[in-house]
């Protein structure tokens, strides 16, 4: 069994608890980021991942795509090597 396809799916949730707005290093704190990886493989089977940490989520994502990116540039045959 091989893994055909990578997806990883950012999202952001509006944060709002009636209170001020917690302050972080990059300013308030509106929303919060949450990252979903999709994995494939050749025998049909889906995986789903979830990863969550501050500020942390947009970089890991860029990482995971990047890694599948780089893997199908080397020269890899897959019918689903493509960046998400």
């Amino acid at each position: 069994m091989k893994i055909t396809r990578v997806e990883p799916i950012l999202i952001a949730v509006p944060y709002e608890h009636g209170g001020p707005k917690p302050m972080r290093p990059l300013g308030p704190w509106t929303h919060m980021e949450t990252l979903f990886v999709r994995i494939d493989t050749d025998a049909g089977l889906i995986g789903w991942g979830e990863a969550f940490g501050f500020a942390a989520s947009p970089l890991t994502r860029e990482a995971l795509a990047l890694a599948w990116w780089r893997r199908c540039a080397s020269g890899e045959r897959s019918p689903t090597c493509r960046r998400s």
